[in-house]
């Protein structure tokens, strides 16, 4: 129940017509890694490598020498059942609503009680949704600026603390 409550609460902040655009976002940095995406799916994992190349960055350089790859694998995940500029912005935003689910996950798996889990999950909307800073990762301005890596290693940070709890 809380993890559609808060589904429909960050939905409902967003428009559709923004999400569900087939052209890939455009705000800050964002565009500039669609090109990465675009190599990848059309160069790179036809021919099983994640060694695709970017021309002009440096007089050339491997496109994934400074980024992660592991959003842009989900990313090129979800382009099989959708258009690529579609998946782009869905594997974009796809941490941001992510984040409470795997915080709650996390404090259930390090061994707190539900109630604690969901307050922690309730506590994360105040670092979404903090607007004291817009590049450094991690909250709602910056991912939609183009920092959704960051975003992927909060929201694996908390399932990777919840299962080591629950090993423990």
């Amino acid at each position: 129940l809380l993890q559609i409550w808060i589904l429909l609460l960050l939905i409902s902040l967003l428009t559709p017509r923004t999400i569900f655009n087939t052209a890939p976002a455009t705000g800050g940095d964002t565009a500039s890694h669609f090109y990465p995406l675009y190599t990848l799916v059309k160069q790179g994992l036809p021919n099983f490598s994640l060694r695709v190349w970017n021309p002009g960055n440096l007089m050339g350089e491997p496109h994934f020498l400074h980024y992660f790859p592991g959003p842009y694998l989900i990313m090129a995940f979800l382009s099989l059942f959708m258009p690529l500029g579609l998946a782009f912005n869905l594997g974009t935003i796809l941490p941001l609503f992510a984040f409470p689910v795997c915080v709650l996950l996390g404090f259930r798996g390090m061994g707190y009680k539900q109630h604690t889990g969901f307050l922690a999950a309730l506590a994360s909307f105040l670092y979404v949704f903090n607007e004291s800073h817009s590049m450094w990762g991690g909250n709602a301005q910056s991912l939609l600026a183009g920092q959704f890596a960051h975003m992927y290693a909060l929201d694996f940070l908390f399932l990777f603390l919840g299962a080591i709890g629950w090993e423990l």
